[in-house]
């Protein structure tokens, strides 16, 4: 009887831990992820003009203020660019192809 017990409150730790495990996984592969892109920070007169008038053309986002504006070249080689507003004290987070295509997530 002990031994059943000793191994089901074993097994059950097992389980309990295992969620904890596929954490630290998943954070390690979004960790590896982010350090193989290299990001440069811009100042929002850099943003490609293509991004601009896409900006310029969106009514939502033409009246915003640019708080952020990354660019950012993953393994390939190839770059995208990440846009931060002020929307009424909030963030607005917009990311767009270097021909002005807006990137949805």
């Amino acid at each position: 009887m002990k031994k059943h017990l000793f191994f089901g409150i074993i097994f059950a730790a097992g389980l309990a831990a295992s969620p904890v495990f596929a954490q630290e996984s998943a954070l390690s592969q979004a960790t590896e992820m982010a350090q193989d892109q290299e990001k440069t920070k811009l100042d929002p007169e850099q943003l490609p003009d293509p991004i601009k008038a896409t900006i310029m053309n969106n009514e939502s986002l033409k009246g915003l203020q640019i708080k952020e504006a990354w660019q950012i070249v993953d393994p390939s080689g190839e770059a995208h660019f990440k846009v931060v507003f002020d929307e009424n004290g909030s963030d607005l987070t917009k990311k767009f192809k270097a021909d002005g295509t807006e990137i949805k997530e």
